[in-house]
């Protein structure tokens, strides 16, 4: 079976042990993760119970996931789902918004955040700007480029 992962690690599948397929009809099954083969922008995965072409075209668009404690990630990564919803915060304290969508891009992600006017300012998701990132107290502090936020967002 053929899989992309959005996790931006190319080990994403590597320590999965089990991972569950969730069907377009909302279904989830769970297989056991038999090998993982890192193939050029995907990853080659062979499932308990899925070992055919054919069978794997059932599958075809569905959603692969695996439970959070299995996936490895280094200090200072995050989970998308950990960082929408964020307030964004400059770093004299001002709120500038709250993390909408992330934008993935070749070197490195972008964060959408709306402000509470309805416009958005967009934030590189790099060591430059992003100061701290506070997930259990909900925010995120920035240290914007110069022009990256326009004068009347804050």
């Amino acid at each position: 079976m053929k899989a992309v992962s959005y996790s931006g690690r190319g080990d994403a599948f590597s320590t999965a042990g089990t991972v569950y397929i969730k069907d377009a009809s909302g279904a989830v099954q769970a297989h056991e993760l038999l090998e993982f083969i890192p193939h050029k922008n995907v990853f080659l995965l062979l499932l308990d119970g899925i070992t055919s072409l054919e069978r794997s075209e059932a599958y075809r668009n569905a959603e692969i996931l695996v439970r959070k404690d299995a996936l490895l990630r280094e200090p200072g990564e995050f989970f998308w789902f950990e960082l929408i919803g964020l307030g964004v915060y400059l770093e004299n304290g001002d709120c500038l918004g709250s993390i909408t969508e992330i934008i993935p891009t070749g070197s490195n992600d972008i964060y959408v955040v709306r402000h509470e006017s309805g416009g958005k300012s967009f934030v590189p998701a790099i060591h430059d700007v992003v100061v701290e990132v506070d997930i259990e107290g909900g925010r995120m502090v920035i240290a914007p480029l110069e022009g990256m936020i326009e004068p009347d967002a804050v």
